[in-house]
């Protein structure tokens, strides 16, 4: 048996060599191709099957083209392989890129279907609304082909139980391919094997029009396309919103509206399972959707993969969302592997009510955590009553606008095409680039000027005119070299107070009190005092004490750099890439300062890491893990 390296090193291998030849190969050739390997390398006959006796058959063009030996290096020895194979295909660039299609791992498609096709559950109509190459419907059918105990024929069951589509053609296509395989593997080799999977948008209800009856199912399955808002069609995101009620905030994500989808096609008493991104947690883009679920009392069960990513190649976090629409209630559960699914018991994990959750963040966590979370986000007042939190400049092309400080005959330098151009210094301003500033040492001794094409009048910042630029010849001269450049911005689309503006209005203010600065993202707190009136910054948020808060900024300063924040934060929010968390606005609005830390404030200042953690922690009441303190 081959170990987990050697799996992904296979993995890797398959990616680049089918990458690669679908690059100078016809796709569907490849396709049949991979379909001869698979049945030669198992030893399967065919002698009824059309479909799968037609891609047995080498046509003159696929043997003119030496396809079947183009994949001599690719290994299918099983159907999974197989259906990797086959969404390898899709992905692929020369494929057109398969926006938003993920494969299913096999433990995670057994794991789903094993549980939502239960043995009273024998006959049920199963449905996946976003079938991908049939990952899930292959393990649907096996799954049912188990709960029958074998006695209906694999060929039956495909053709009055399951059910799929997609948007893509060519999916559904291997999907009907595949099924056709498992259906021989055990043992249906029928002539005219009738695969119910359409090619259609599913998210257009007309597609589900008609007969009730023909598109109302027992148990909806899925791992539906992660597509972002910015990646869509303009006209179809518009369109969306109109067809489904959650996606009617911010910039949402596709897999959004296949949840209420599973809600119109599920019969009553049916089941649900999807696996998407966990986002829709935390995501300010996802309050509708989170208000939906709990109106309808979606949420069953929902296993949770927290920082590990299940998808080989794949940087997304994801949750499985079990629903049979019978309980008032989730069970939270988490889960470090697709490995560990198969000893995972759906009983005994944290109970959520949905009376207590709504449209706002969900925070998913253990009983214990979430005692000392309710602490931290209740005690005393928020954050943003006692600071005002903004966010820093969006030039959307710092490094052209970014200079490192170096003087030639009292200007800035800026190198660009080869030529250097010398920026008076009245055109520029200091900054910050908050993210790769690593400690306060670093932010006193920033030397980073940005150009700064604006006037400050009386607090109010606007951008020059043509003719205020044109007194800077430096300056004009170098925004002339990149217009090209800052005409690219918001893909050119977007019309700018004056074309040599950043790219958003956010961030501009000058002559500011000292604040704290801190990186959008970070693995752990790092709030840094900001003394320099004039200073702008990039990549970052500021926290300023509000006036009549009684918070002083260095008490702030130790309250935000503290463990019982690191440990909030991280029991509050989603972690991204990396094991950063977002040191944002919203994840830190919710947290909370109480009096009696003002009341500490000169212990705590006069005290030293990690004393000022233990300090905190019993102030607010909590028992810190020994991870944190």
């Amino acid at each position: 048996m081959a170990s987990p390296t050697q799996h992904d090193n296979r993995t890797a291998h398959a990616v680049d060599v089918l990458c690669l030849r679908a690059a100078s190969h016809n796709a569907q050739q490849l396709e049949r191709a991979l379909v001869r390997k698979y049945i030669t390398t198992t030893h399967q006959t065919v002698r009824e099957n059309k479909l799968l006796l037609d891609a047995l058959q080498i046509s003159p063009d696929e043997q003119s083209s030496g396809v079947d030996a183009a994949l001599a290096d690719v290994e299918v020895a099983t159907i999974d392989d197989l259906v990797k194979a086959f969404e390898l295909l899709v992905r692929s660039p020369a494929a057109g890129g398969g926006a938003g299609s993920i494969f299913t791992p096999s433990p995670i498609a057994a794991f789903m279907v094993a549980v939502v096709i239960t043995p009273d559950r024998a006959a049920a109509r199963v449905v996946d609304p976003a079938c991908g190459c049939g990952a899930l419907l292959v393990a649907a059918l096996h799954r049912l082909y188990e709960v029958n105990g074998g006695t209906v024929p694999a060929s039956r069951l495909i053709e009055e139980q399951l059910f799929g589509s997609d948007i893509d053609a060519d999916s559904v296509r291997r999907t009907k391919l595949l099924l056709s395989i498992a259906a021989l593997e055990l043992g249906s080799d029928v002539p005219d094997l009738s695969v119910h999977v359409s090619c259609f948008d599913s998210l257009d209800p007309r597609n589900w029009a008609g007969n009730s009856a023909d598109h109302s199912f027992d148990v909806v399955v899925g791992n539906p396309p992660y597509v972002r808002y910015h990646e869509l069609d303009a006209a179809y995101r518009k369109a969306l919103p109109a067809r489904w009620s959650v996606l009617g905030h911010g910039n949402y994500n596709l897999y959004y509206a296949f949840f209420e989808l599973a809600e119109h096609l599920r019969a009553p008493g049916g089941a649900v399972a999807y696996i998407t991104p966990s986002a829709y947690f935390q995501a300010s883009s996802a309050a509708p959707l989170r208000e939906w679920m709990i109106a309808k009392q979606f949420p069953t069960n929902v296993v949770d993969f927290g920082h590990a990513t299940v998808f080989p190649g794949v940087m997304t976090y994801t949750a499985i969302t079990f629903s049979d629409g019978k309980s008032d209630s989730l069970s939270y559960f988490r889960c470090s592997s697709a490995a560990e699914l198969s000893e995972l018991p759906l009983a005994g994990g944290s109970i959520f009510a949905h009376a207590g959750l709504g449209s706002e963040p969900w925070s998913l966590v253990g009983a214990t955590h979430q005692r000392a979370v309710c602490k931290l986000a209740s005690a005393g007042r928020s954050l943003l009553e006692v600071a005002d939190i903004r966010y820093g400049l969006a030039t959307l092309r710092d490094k052209l606008y970014l200079l490192d400080g170096s003087i030639s005959g009292g200007c800035y330098t800026k190198k660009w095409a080869g030529n250097t151009f010398l920026i008076e210094p009245s055109a520029t301003r200091p900054v910050v680039r908050v993210s790769g500033t690593s400690d306060q040492q670093a932010l006193d001794s920033a030397l980073t000027r940005i150009l700064f094409p604006y006037k400050v009048n009386a607090g109010r910042v606007t951008v020059w005119s043509e003719e205020e630029l044109a007194e800077y010849p430096g300056a004009h001269a170098y925004f002339t070299a990149i217009a090209g450049e800052l005409a690219r911005r918001d893909r050119g689309k977007k019309a700018y107070a004056n074309w040599f503006a950043y790219g958003r209005t956010q961030g501009l203010t000058v002559n500011h009190p000292p604040r704290l600065l801190t990186p959008l993202y970070a693995s752990r707190p790092r709030f840094l005092v900001d003394r320099k009136p004039d200073r702008l910054f990039l990549n970052g948020c500021s926290l300023t004490p509000r006036q009549g808060s009684g918070v002083s900024l260095d008490l702030l300063a130790v309250v935000l750099n503290s463990a019982v924040l690191h440990y909030f934060i991280e029991q509050t929010s989603r972690p991204i890439t990396g094991g950063f968390y977002a040191y944002q606005k919203g994840p830190l609005g919710s947290f909370h300062i109480p009096d009696s830390v003002l009341e500490a404030e000169d212990e705590a200042l006069a005290s030293s890491w990690p004393d000022r953690n233990l300090l905190l922690a019993d102030l607010y009441g909590v028992d810190l893990p020994a991870t944190y303190a």
